[in-house]
């Protein structure tokens, strides 16, 4: 019992140092031990994931859903394969369940963030950007799709406001001032006026 738990840690620490095939190698020795643990089923299928075979990662996470039914951060990686596959359907609805076993997960919130952006809910997209800018303030990803969410909203001015900030605090950041130009290229066009009706 003891030899296999140290199989497990180590095959997660792995995991966490990129070293996917390896890890993979040492989670499927642990789950010889323990075929029942859908923890392992887990991390096997995150190794995957990061190794972009998504075909068996459905196949492990519904694995470890089959064991446990409340098992939150495999339905979460469930709902990340449907993303990957542009599948907002299925995935929302996935994403939705898992923030209400995992409230304020940042994994969870991020993807609902992106699937509604996706499909045009704005409004729900920006609640999850500010979730998500509670959880990490600093964070400029979480920054620049909040940026993003104003300038669809036609709030010129806040979305480059943002976007100063987080050009102004990370000079390494100049990738977004391709973004920044574009909003205000925008905000010249319109006149710096909303449209009704671009929010949901």
């Amino acid at each position: 019992m003891v030899h296999s738990e140290k199989l497990f840690k180590e095959g997660c620490a792995l995991q966490n140092s990129d070293e996917y095939e390896k890890a993979l190698s040492v989670l499927e020795q642990y789950r010889k031990y323990h075929p029942e643990d859908p923890k392992v089923y887990f991390e096997i299928a995150c190794c995957h994931y990061c190794l972009e075979k998504y075909d068996l990662v459905l196949d492990l996470v519904n694995r470890a859903i089959s064991i446990n039914f409340e098992y939150g951060e495999a339905y979460a990686l469930k709902a990340y394969i449907f993303l990957e596959k542009k599948d907002y359907g299925n995935a929302i609805p996935i994403l939705q369940y898992c923030n209400v076993v995992l409230p304020n997960d940042e994994v969870t919130l991020f993807g609902l963030l992106q699937a509604y952006a996706e499909v045009g809910l704005i409004a729900s997209a920006m609640v999850c950007a500010k979730q998500l800018l509670v959880l990490k303030p600093l964070e400029i990803q979480y920054q620049v799709y909040e940026a993003g969410l104003y300038y669809r909203q036609g709030q010129y001015d806040t979305a480059i406001e943002i976007l100063e900030k987080v050009i102004a605090n990370n000079p390494e950041e100049m990738q977004h001032i391709e973004m920044l130009n574009e909003i205000k290229g925008m905000k010249m066009e319109n006149g710096n006026c909303r449209y009704p009706g671009m929010n949901n």
